[in-house]
């Protein structure tokens, strides 16, 4: 329906126990890098979780999720009207309306507010040991204290300045030009950022930009992407330990 979604898989993904509808296992992997998905696969993407965890599994979904926002935002106000029907059929059981989404002018509505969604202005949060350290494990429940899940959702509900975010940045190496992330920092401290000592990235291919915001800061973290022309991510990036708040990496993009 949709023709399939554009997913940017952060690390290699490997599932020894992904379970099949026999009620068996099988193997699968995703390897790192941008890959287009049919629905079948995007579902295993979004499912799998034997490769990091639970936290892992609900990146994952959030990004599917994200990557099916943009396909029907690409397909204009007529496709997305015309994609409705379909898509809601493919809900049953999960998603119950009122709204007469048989009607023409009902679907056009839809479609001409669903046009205006910017994925990348979707606010999102989770519950994690990182954003709530406070947890009880019930056999495979975790029970949450209430005052952190309390916490986590004020933040997300308050709207951050960039300047109350006071954000710290540190720009890493990802690629074999050297000084590139000297030269980066100085233009982005020139730019009204803070920065701190910049470093070097594990990999050095990396082919485009990539802005990871560690702490939560948006504000911040938005207008680097836009400065930098990168996508943006939330979490660290693999095999990187810092103390800033938003880490960027810079990829060949940056060296031109």
């Amino acid at each position: 329906m949709l023709g399939g979604v554009d997913i940017d898989v952060p690390t290699l993904i490997i599932d020894d126990e992904y379970p099949t509808p026999d009620f068996g296992i099988t193997r699968i992997e995703f390897q790192p890098g941008v890959q287009h998905m049919d629905g079948a696969t995007a579902l295993i993407y979004a499912r799998t979780r034997h490769a990091d965890s639970d936290f892992g599994r609900s990146e994952r979904q959030q990004q599917v999720l994200r990557a099916i926002a943009t396909k029907l935002r690409a397909r204009g106000p007529l496709g997305q009207a015309w994609l409705a029907p379909g898509l809601l059929d493919g809900l049953d059981g999960a998603v119950t309306t009122t709204l007469p989404i048989a009607r023409p002018d009902v679907l056009l509505g839809l479609a001409w507010l669903g046009s205006g969604l910017n994925p990348d202005e979707l606010g999102q949060t989770r519950l994690s040991p990182e954003s709530a350290p406070n947890y009880r494990e019930e056999g495979s429940d975790l029970i949450w204290d209430s005052n952190d899940v309390r916490a986590v959702v004020d933040s997300f509900l308050t709207r951050p300045s960039e300047a109350s975010e006071a954000a710290t940045v540190q720009v890493l190496n990802g690629t074999a030009v050297s000084g590139l992330a000297g030269r980066v920092s100085g233009e982005l401290e020139r730019a009204g950022f803070t920065l701190i000592a910049p470093g070097n990235a594990p990999a050095t291919d990396l082919p485009k930009t990539i802005v990871y915001d560690l702490t939560g800061k948006p504000r911040t973290s938005r207008r680097l992407a836009q400065q930098l022309g990168a996508e943006r991510r939330q979490g660290a990036p693999d095999g990187v330990a810092s103390t800033a708040d938003i880490v960027v990496v810079v990829g060949q993009d940056a060296a031109k």
